[in-house]
């Protein structure tokens, strides 16, 4: 009689765990969430969130697409329903500003004053900043190395129109620079490093610490904001988790997110040392996406693009999920 009861005691313990287990996976169902992200330093709290399971605590299973930089994750992936939110650098989303695309940025990811650099061919008789005047520098269209490179050679004495300014894609830059096709490009990691694993000595790498900002943001549609707030809650709330965890591991962090982008843990570090991971919205931002949409309005009249009609870059920022999740980290000024 005691034997039955005993086994009688081990099935019912055994109904009632896997009867908790099945309510578990019912009551928490996964809503799948896809992530556009350029490979390079701002995509590093997303990718912990997915890592170290903070998405999945909050009920999303995340996915993941990497591309070369931030303006092909928000072109090719976001506004092309190939995601549900993209993380580019300012730039992209500024000029999505300008074009009026329906997109709309819920935090910034990610501050840096010294992530671009200019790759030169010491071949092509380049080892000072000066020796750039009357070369070809290559660079990415449209994009945040493209304002960066407009922005860093006066202030260093090489006008523009002292140089050739040709563009390609990101991947194609050190490949370009090594077969003498260009004499330097105007790039960030990964890419720079490549041109230094393909030259060698025969590389020269200039860079700009403190003299351009930028930050990285996380952007969503309009559509999908309004259909489905609360996921726009959990995904912010999972990447401020994320972001704790990277300023407690850093080291950690940084091999992980290396190892995920097949680059050397060295060089993301170094980067990392001048930059700050943290989801906010600041009034700083703000401020400085005014000053690039001149540019980047100067920048489509020259190709046929937009009048310079007054924008309202307000338009395209929604503080609401971040405040509801984390009052305190936003600092944008609103006419509301």
């Amino acid at each position: 009689m005691e034997a039955y009861k005993f086994k009688l005691v081990i099935l019912l313990s055994l109904a009632l765990l896997t009867s908790c287990g099945e309510q578990q996976t019912i009551t928490h169902p996964s809503s799948e969430v896809t992530f556009a992200l350029p490979k390079q330093l701002g995509s590093i709290s997303v990718h912990i969130a997915a890592e170290q399971g903070f998405f999945a605590k909050y009920g999303i299973d995340p996915k993941i697409k990497y591309y070369p930089s931030g303006k092909r994750a928000l072109n090719e992936g976001l506004l092309r329903g190939e995601a549900d939110f993209a993380n580019t650098a300012d730039i992209p989303f500024v000029f999505a500003i300008d074009r009026k695309q329906p997109v709309k940025c819920i935090a910034t990811l990610y501050y840096t004053d010294d992530v671009n650099g200019i790759a030169a061919n010491k071949l092509r008789g380049i080892n000072e900043i000066s020796d750039l005047r009357g070369k070809t520098i290559a660079t990415q269209k449209f994009s945040t190395v493209h304002h960066f490179h407009d922005s860093i050679l006066p202030i260093y004495g090489i006008e523009l129109d002292s140089i050739t300014t040709t563009f390609a894609k990101a991947e194609e830059l050190a490949d370009l620079l090594y077969q003498q096709k260009i004499d330097a490009f105007t790039m960030r990691e990964p890419y720079l490093s490549q041109a230094i694993e393909l030259l060698g000595d025969d590389v020269k790498i200039f860079k700009f610490p403190h003299d351009y900002i930028q930050f990285e943001v996380l952007l969503t549609t309009d559509t999908y904001l309004k259909h489905n707030p609360q996921i726009v809650e959990d995904v912010l709330s999972a990447i401020i988790e994320a972001e704790l965890y990277i300023k407690q591991n850093p080291d950690r962090a940084i091999q992980s997110f290396s190892n995920a982008l097949g680059v050397q843990q060295g060089v993301l570090k170094q980067s990392f040392s001048t930059s700050n991971a943290r989801i906010n919205l600041p009034q700083s931002a703000l401020s400085l996406w005014e000053r690039q949409l001149h540019w980047a309005q100067l920048q489509n009249d020259t190709n046929g693009g937009n009048d310079k009609n007054n924008i309202n870059i307000m338009q395209f920022i929604d503080t609401s999920p971040l405040a509801t999740v984390s009052n305190d980290r936003v600092s944008i000024i609103t006419d509301e």
